[in-house]
């Protein structure tokens, strides 16, 4: 590519000076191979952004296709510009003139008769060499091209500038920028230039292509610093290298980016070139959209200049104001690049925004073009014209009230009962596909007449599942497009269809519930129901409920997920309070029994319990108190009715837990206060159905110390829950 630096040192000569180690010394040997797998890849990288922009600003690229395209253009313009052309499109516009002055449109009738002199004065011009304007050495890209790199020069401080001289500058600039001064960082941790000396013994080593030369020159012009870390590869230059390599990948991002933009608009006004010969060679002279199509042709290849122009102005002020960073930087320009890096990608976003603003303007003076050609500028509402032009994307008034009533009597025939019959029963067969919805029709009849009730059954289903999906959302007494809300959804379809999850989402949308929201539910559920199997506990809703919990732990800390793991714990909860709401009634002496077993859960009392409620005969006599001094002895029909007010007291108690939880969800301690009640519940449920408690139906017990004690739920969430 033939980029040079201001020192005149080629890029591809540049060179990652470093010690590559040994067979006594193998980390150096990896290190220096990292080192310049990510020197080579950079210096592609680095090499081609700087080339880029010199090369698409200086024209190179055009200079190899020109002249075939001007070949090609004036074969085109013989063959279209002849007489017997030229006399028919003259016609035709006489006509339009003619026609004008008969409708009293005076205005509009001398427009076009200026238009069509114009034209006529200016066709040969153009005819003579059509893209010479275009493509030639002073042709309008290039004056924009120019007149960008005066202002850029400008802005750099030099008033008489060189376009090819400047362009050259520019490349070396960027050379020194983004290339020299980064690598004299990456490998000796400083700019060397900052010492004339070292800077001649870095530039003479690298020219020579020599490793050893370039460290001894170092070592040599006084900079001990630079050839001890040339000497010394280390982990740190790999991690410069990458940030390097990043740097210089969002440059060459830019670089392409303001390449395509510049070509694109030179091969637009190559594109337009052409079009411009059909203008003045015929189409020009005829009213309507096809002079609005050479006045858009003229008009771009002015426009393009100013485009040309511009980008170059672009070019010039980040070229300026990065030259400005690393200048205020004094040496750091490791940070420099990250800034640079920000800036490029802020560039290419303010060029992308620059070009639309471009293309709108050339719209917008094209069509006053335009309008002035076609309108006669008569003022809009006169009899001379209307406010918009032809071939522009609206129609004139007079044009678009009769291809309107064109238009609806097409649609009013083809909608015909008659024009239906006529075609075999299609329905509108103006409209496209219609007879593939004719068949469709009789399709869906045939299968109607034939499975009649059978058809309509599937939809009585989505409606009573939408109806049980509402319950469950009254019954959750929360925002009915809540969460929550769409966790008890889901949890009374689940119980309904006995664990079938497929019409779980259709129904709570129904229901009223959002999409996302209604997914998250009933992925929550699938997960509850996928581990109930796992936790084979004797009552399936205690099961759910451990389930539903061990999910909410793992992801209470997940803000994606904590809501809804949360509303499926408390929906679970909820059915499992709703199946042991209470309503055993106990003297206070067997109430405190039971308490006392809350305090201090065990085996053998549930046990002993059972013996006392079958009525065997080694059951152990468990005394209570019915009043001071008056001890009994709990009989069968009281041990009963013990065992069942236990186990509504473990739902009382888990579902107030749920409830403290619920009120602030960040609360670990709350969340081990649930898990112990849920354990506690699981521990029981299994002794009463005469089972071992295992860690794969219970949930791992909370540690407690004295410096970590559990917390008690609050006595008001308790009575709360025991009269909900």
């Amino acid at each position: 590519m033939g980029i040079k630096d201001t020192s005149g040192v080629e890029l591809s000569s540049y060179i990652f000076a470093t010690n590559r180690g040994g067979v006594l010394n193998p980390g150096n040997t990896v290190l220096s191979l990292l080192i310049s797998v990510l020197f080579a890849i950079w210096l592609v990288l680095v090499t081609t952004g700087v080339w880029l922009p010199g090369q698409t600003v200086g024209f190179g690229w055009l200079n190899m296709f020109s002249a075939p395209l001007k070949a090609v253009a004036d074969n085109l313009t013989a063959q279209i510009a002849t007489p017997m052309m030229l006399a028919t499109a003259v016609a035709i516009g006489a006509f339009f003139v003619a026609w004008f002055i008969v409708r009293g449109y005076h205005a509009k009738a001398m427009m076009q008769i200026l238009t069509m002199v114009a034209v006529a004065i200016l066709g040969p011009l153009f005819l003579a060499a059509p893209l010479a304007e275009v493509l030639s050495s002073d042709g309008l890209l290039v004056q924009g091209r120019d007149l960008g790199i005066s202002v850029a020069a400008g802005l750099n401080g030099d008033s008489n500038p060189n376009p090819n001289q400047l362009v050259a500058r520019m490349q070396a600039d960027m050379a020194d920028n983004f290339a020299r001064k980064p690598l004299q960082v990456w490998n000796f941790g400083h700019i060397v230039d900052d010492r004339p000396s070292c800077k001649a013994a870095w530039s003479a080593g690298v020219m020579a292509g020599d490793e050893d030369r370039v460290k001894n020159g170092m070592k040599t012009c006084g900079d001990t610093v630079a050839h001890a870390a040339a000497d010394n590869p280390s982990v740190g230059q790999i991690g410069a290298g990458l940030l390097l390599l990043l740097s210089a990948a969002i440059l060459l991002l830019f670089a392409a980016y303001l390449a395509i933009k510049v070509i694109w608009a030179a091969l637009d006004t190559i594109y337009y070139g052409f079009m411009s010969i059909f203008g003045f060679a015929a189409g020009g002279f005829v009213y309507g959209p096809t002079q609005t199509f050479t006045v858009r042709s003229v008009v771009h290849g002015f426009v393009a200049a100013a485009r040309m122009a511009i980008f170059v102005i672009f070019l010039g002020l980040y070229e300026l104001f990065l030259g400005s960073l690393f200048q205020q930087a004094r040496g750091q320009v490791m940070s420099v690049f990250v800034i640079g890096a920000i800036v490029e990608i802020v560039a290419i976003l303010q060029l992308r925004r620059l070009s639309k603003s471009l293309d709108s303007g050339n719209d917008w003076i094209t069509n006053r073009f335009a309008m002035a050609i076609q309108s006669g500028f008569a003022r809009e509402g006169s009899g001379g014209g209307g406010g918009t032009a032809l071939g522009m994307g609206t129609a004139g008034a007079g044009n678009s009230m009769a291809g309107l009533g064109l238009f609806a009597a097409a649609s009013t025939l083809s909608g015909s009962p008659i024009t239906s019959w006529l075609a075999g029963g299609v329905r509108d067969p103006g409209q496209p596909g219609a007879r593939d919805q004719m068949r469709a029709n009789r399709l869906q009849w045939g299968m109607a007449k034939e499975f009649g009730e059978e058809m309509i059954n599937p939809h009585y289903d989505r409606r009573s599942m939408g109806d049980f999906a509402k319950s469950g959302i009254r019954s959750s007494r929360a925002h009915p497009k809540s969460q929550l809300a769409a966790a008890y959804a889901a949890e009374a379809i689940s119980n309904l269809t006995g664990g079938n999850m497929q019409p779980v989402s259709a129904a709570l949308t129904k229901a009223g519930i959002g999409w996302r929201t209604a997914q998250k539910a009933t992925a929550v559920q699938a997960d509850i129901l996928r581990h109930v199997e796992a936790e084979p506990l004797p009552s399936a809703h205690l099961a759910r409920v451990l389930a539903a919990h061990k999910h909410f732990e793992s992801d209470w800390q997940d803000p994606g997920w904590s809501e809804a793991r949360l509303g499926g714990l408390r929906a679970a909860v909820g059915r499992y309070r709703h199946h042991n709401a209470g309503g055993v009634t106990l003297p206070a002496g067997i109430v405190k029994l039971g308490n006392d077993y809350f305090e201090n859960p065990g085996q053998p009392f549930i046990e002993n319990l059972q013996k006392v409620a079958n009525g065997s005969a080694g059951a152990t006599p468990i005394r209570w108190e019915k009043a001071p001094g008056d001890v009994r002895t709990l009989q069968k029909r009281e041990a009963e009715r013990l065992e069942k007010w236990i186990t509504n007291e473990h739902a009382l108690r888990v579902d107030a837990a749920t409830e403290w939880v619920s009120q602030n969800p960040t609360d670990f301690h709350r969340i081990r206060r649930l898990r112990e009640e849920i354990n506690n519940a699981s521990d029981t449920n299994n002794w009463q159905a005469g089972r071992p408690s295992t860690g794969a139906t219970s949930l791992a017990p909370p540690w407690k110390s004295d410096t970590n004690p559990l917390p008690d739920i609050p006595a008001a969430i308790l009575n709360n829950s025991r009269h909900p």
